[in-house]
């Protein structure tokens, strides 16, 4: 929000995310140093119409005053959320649903045992 610089890079950084991984990752805009609004170089309507433009959520935060962090990983969250319930409705893929009810009908101790599922 502070660096026009910056702004100006995630062009060439979205060009590279899409040229190494999957052109649907999930994508959000994050706009840090809320607490510097003083110093603002990126006006919110700029940041935004990016953010839209390039099929990406958009959020202002602060880390040194801890505003809106924990929010920027629950948006993610629903977007993951979303994309899962969106790709099981669309297709006819059995063994995926059941292994997503198998790992959800685990015990608590079966789950906190079991890594990268």
């Amino acid at each position: 929000m502070t660096s026009e610089n910056t702004f100006n890079n995630i062009k060439q950084w979205i060009l590279e995310l899409n040229k190494n991984t999957d052109e649907n990752i999930i994508k959000i805009l994050v706009g840090n140093k809320l607490d510097l609004e003083k110093q603002r170089k990126i006006p919110y309507s700029s940041a935004i119409e990016f953010a839209e433009k390039n099929n990406m959520k958009y959020i202002e935060t602060s880390n040194k005053n801890h505003i809106n962090i924990d929010k920027v990983f629950l948006i993610l969250v629903d977007l993951i959320i979303s994309r899962i319930d969106d790709y099981l409705s669309t297709q006819d893929n059995i063994s995926n649903i059941k292994q997503i009810e198998l790992f959800s009908s685990m015990d608590q101790t079966e789950q906190k045992s079991r890594c990268c599922l």
